[in-house]
């Protein structure tokens, strides 16, 4: 089993070859920007994320394999992340929740950061595998699907960072369920939330119409 997990890792590290040549071993970064240059929605406050939840910022690239799904409600005080890291042959997860909410009766902020580690019920293994057949490490930012408009103001966005020791990208998808019928990429990333909601039993309460 360790073995295969191995292998299925090297599968995943092989993707980032695509995004450069082979003469030329320079850090990539993609921010899937826009025509005029914007990147992705959440990566200009990322760094500020970043550093009030404590984590690796892996913007200029991770030493092996990490990947983050960020749930950011653009109305909501809230923040969770679900991280995966591959180092020293072995993956490992986290589940991360950053609340905050007024006191009651002040202007004053509450905030209440919450850490589990996660294991998938069906094994590193196939978790993998289940992610990469959809596409996590590539799939296109929303707002660059040709035909797609998203008139939409609340709701979610998810938030996709991949970085590797040569390679960064993120990508974002606002409320990809109510555009799952028509478009085959939204299509596949509410699959990876319903993958990782199944596998590490965390629960998305953000998401209603996405089975």
């Amino acid at each position: 089993m360790r073995f295969h997990t191995f292998y299925i890792s090297i599968l995943i590290l092989s993707i980032f070859s695509c995004y450069r040549n082979d003469s030329d071993s320079k850090f990539t970064k993609d921010l899937s920007e826009d025509k005029f240059g914007k990147p992705a929605f959440g990566y200009e406050r990322l760094n500020e994320k970043l550093e009030l939840l404590n984590l690796d910022n892996a913007t200029n690239g991770y030493d092996s394999l990490l990947i983050r799904i960020w749930y950011e409600p653009q109305l909501w005080m809230t923040t969770e992340v679900i991280e995966l890291k591959y180092n020293s042959k072995k993956w490992s997860g986290k589940h991360i929740e950053f609340r905050q909410s007024y006191i009651e009766g002040t202007d004053s902020i509450k905030q209440e950061k919450i850490v589990n580690d996660i294991i998938p019920k069906n094994g590193w293994e196939h978790l993998i595998n289940q992610l990469y057949e959809n596409d996590i490490t590539s799939l296109p930012n929303m707002m660059s699907i040709q035909g797609l408009e998203d008139g939409w103001t609340d709701g979610v966005c998810y938030n996709v960072e991949i970085s590797s020791k040569n390679f960064y990208r993120y990508y974002s998808y606002h409320l990809p369920e109510y555009f799952q019928d028509k478009f085959e990429d939204p299509r596949k990333m509410v699959e990876i939330l319903n993958i990782i909601e199944t596998e590490f039993g965390v629960e998305n309460l953000y998401l209603r119409k996405r089975r």
